[in-house]
């Protein structure tokens, strides 16, 4: 698994996107970055995949730890971002064209319209000033 690094410089939309598609194919991303406006492209980035994965009715949630990474011989104390969907249950696959193209294919064709139902008569209409003597079932005084 690739590591998504996000620094102050990047653009929160190209961040998404590759966010999106990785967890599409995926299920989960990692986001790493360094330094307070780099941690701000990262939120803005996973907000925007949100949006990006919501239609398919995924919601996701970004967990944050730290990580010790080391640059240029120097280690300094990283955030990493993983990201996830919220219902472990959710899965992608890339695999999964065929079986839309089949269902588009069984939507597109001609459904005959469904016949409409006449309502059933529940209580009998009274006429203007008639009473009844009974009381409705399951009220109780």
């Amino acid at each position: 698994m690739a590591v998504l690094k996000v620094s102050s410089s990047s653009s929160p939309s190209a961040a998404a996107g590759a966010l999106a598609n990785t967890i599409r194919d995926q299920g989960w991303a990692e986001i790493q970055v360094i330094g307070p406006k780099a941690v701000n492209q990262a939120v803005k980035a996973i907000a925007i995949a949100r949006g990006y994965i919501a239609p398919s009715g995924i919601d996701l949630v970004a967990v944050p730890s730290f990580v010790e990474v080391e640059i240029e011989g120097q280690e300094k104390t990283a955030i990493r971002l993983e990201v996830r969907p919220r219902n472990p249950v959710a899965k992608f696959a890339p695999s999964i064209a065929p079986v839309r193209a089949a269902a588009e294919e069984i939507v597109s064709e001609p459904v005959p319209p469904e016949p409409a139902l006449e309502p059933e008569a529940e209580f009998e209409e009274l006429g203007e000033g008639e009473e009844t003597e009974e009381e409705p079932p399951g009220v109780v005084f």
